[in-house]
């Protein structure tokens, strides 16, 4: 049997940005546009709003937001208020921290943080010339490090972004971990070349590490070819698919799942 699972979190499991539409890394495909869509959040009012989608019937919620200089998003200062979401309420959370120390991951972990979503860049020119950092690769495998252990570890690898060595390189970095699932995204910036086009090669590459592979949210959306070639390349799961994409697919016979959450909870 052919099952695949639609992915659908709309208000069932909305996005939190603990900067709000602040970014100070600004890299160069982002520029901090996507947390324009998200629900900005404060140490103070965070409790509050998650218990107010609780109340609404909500899954839970991605806590994400603006990196800093360092490619950290600065959630540290939310971990009490996490433990306390965590404690009186049974909505899942994913989030996105951006680097982590060990210690740091220690902590989240205790918090009780269903999903680490982990973003891998392994081409050093685009980490400095277009994240604006001013790291090197082996941070990447650090955070990962320390995070072993994690109820859920979920890599995110953006295609389009680096070279087809740094795809690569990245895919190889992550088989090294026991990882729950891997994202695979498709870059989309007017400034910079688009490769979505090699999504279902990579994913044929990715399906080999025996992982999960899901295609997510942050993609050229409405290409039903480029969805069902992913599929076809082996992704069994993906955020919001379009609606023809699924009426295809159960036309050749698939089982669907849907759910209203997050992808990276596979």
């Amino acid at each position: 049997m052919k099952v695949f699972t639609a992915y659908y979190p709309d208000k069932k499991f909305p996005a939190f940005s603990l900067t709000g539409q602040e970014c100070r890394q600004q890299c160069k495909h982002c520029q901090g546009r996507f947390l324009k869509g998200m629900i900005p959040v404060t140490p103070e009012n965070i409790v509050s709003k998650a218990e107010e989608l609780f109340l609404q019937g909500a899954k839970g919620f991605l806590l994400s937001g603006g990196c800093d200089e360092n490619g950290r998003v600065q959630i540290m200062p939310f971990l009490n208020a996490i433990k306390k979401i965590k404690a009186e309420t049974n909505l899942k959370i994913n989030i996105h921290t951006g680097f982590l120390s060990k210690s740091e991951a220690v902590e989240l972990m205790s918090a009780g943080i269903d999903s680490f979503s982990i973003d891998i860049v392994q081409d050093g020119k685009v980490i400095k010339e277009c994240l604006n950092l001013n790291v090197s690769l082996q941070k990447y495998e650090e955070t990962l490090e320390a995070l072993e252990g994690a109820a859920k570890i979920v890599p995110h690898v953006c295609i389009g972004l680096q070279s087809v060595e740094g795809e690569l390189k990245s895919l190889d970095l992550i088989s090294k971990f026991e990882v729950s699932s891997i994202v695979i995204l498709g870059l989309i910036s007017g400034s910079i070349p688009n490769g979505a086009e090699r999504m279902p090669s990579f994913i044929s590459e990715a399906v080999k590490t025996g992982c999960p592979v899901t295609v997510g949210c942050m993609r050229p959306r409405g290409n039903v070819s480029l969805e069902l070639e992913c599929i076809k390349a082996g992704a069994s799961a993906m955020a919001m698919p379009s609606s023809k994409t699924v009426n295809i697919l159960k036309e050749e016979g698939w089982t669907i799942i849907e759910k209203n959450e997050c992808c990276s909870l596979l």
